[in-house]
């Protein structure tokens, strides 16, 4: 018990200091770590969502998933003109179906890219026509590349436009030019085994590596080719992604959380992270994520009980 003591007294001692405590205070006397922040502030009903995208303008997309129940299934994807107008439980500005609907993203042209997963193997494309109008303009499938598509998730764009996609089922990262007329494909990355999500901000891509339980931080030349991986993350069968700004929100359906994290604190592999973190409690089979673009908020979609969650950063 005396012993027991003194090391209470100790741990309180170096908690006092700040050296137990994920968030830090910086010289000026403020929180290094309010960026990662984040607490919930509303949510809102929708049938087992999957994939979320949010628009420069805020345009959001929400992507139903019916793939537990049967392969290919169709789900409901719908839009909205602003995040605002989702949590509001505004009538959407439109909707249609997608088969195995996983992913979701905007282009710089808030046109609409949704990975189809399965039965389709692709990526279906929606061109913007409108305010908030949106029509199909074509699929983007794996023919003329080694192993075609198996599987395609996660998708990310740099700031040439370029469209990069992880092939979960072969292993491999293919970039796309011109990927709303179905321009060349290339793989730019393989054997990396299980890549769920993708993520891009200035050179760096995060990867996501299911069956490896990390996340990877890789570099991007300047062409859009791989450059390497340079450090990575620990994080039980990771799947979805995000990045904005210094934040970084990466999910993880079967523990249930999305840890919220300073991506450029990441280390080399076997390294303990020792940035700032948070860590958000959802529940099993969250899925899809997306930060809002106009401000420090974050849209999680919670696929087992129905719902979308909106947090933000304190």
């Amino acid at each position: 018990m005396k012993n027991n003591r003194i090391i209470t007294l100790m741990l309180l001692v170096v908690a006092a200091s700040g050296l137990l405590s994920s968030c830090k205070k910086d010289k000026q006397g403020g929180n290094e770590c309010a960026k990662v922040d984040f607490e919930q502030k509303a949510l809102a009903a929708y049938t087992h969502p999957c994939a979320i995208a949010i628009s420069k303008s805020g345009i959001t997309a929400v992507v139903e998933y019916n793939g537990f129940n049967a392969y290919g299934t169709n789900g409901t994807t719908t839009i909205w003109k602003s995040v605002s107008d989702f949590l509001a439980k505004s009538p959407p500005v439109q909707s249609f179906q997608s088969r195995g609907a996983e992913a979701a993203i905007f282009d710089a042209s808030e046109n609409l890219y949704i990975a189809e997963t399965e039965g389709t193997a692709g990526i279906r494309v929606y061109q913007k026509t409108g305010n908030v109008s949106y029509q199909y303009k074509t699929v983007i499938q794996g023919d003329g590349i080694t192993g075609g598509f198996v599987n395609p998730r996660g998708m990310a764009f740099d700031a040439a436009g370029h469209l990069f996609i992880a092939n979960d089922g072969v292993g491999n990262i293919v970039r796309i030019t011109n990927p709303l007329n179905n321009g060349p494909k290339q793989i730019i990355g393989g054997g990396m085994g299980n890549v769920k999500g993708l993520a891009i901000i200035g050179n760096n891509m995060y990867v996501t590596v299911y069956n490896q339980n990390q996340l990877w931080k890789c570099t991007l030349k300047d062409n859009g080719d791989f450059g390497e991986i340079v450090a990575t993350y620990d994080i039980n069968k990771p799947v979805d992604v995000a990045v904005k700004d210094g934040v970084l929100a990466v999910a993880s359906p079967e523990s249930g959380t999305v840890d919220v994290i300073d991506p450029d604190k990441i280390g080399k592999s076997g390294e303990a992270f020792t940035g700032c973190k948070k860590v958000l409690t959802v529940g099993n089979n969250v899925f899809g994520l997306a930060f809002n673009p106009s401000e420090n908020s974050l849209l999680v979609a919670h696929l087992d009980m129905n719902r979308v969650l909106y947090y933000k950063a304190q």
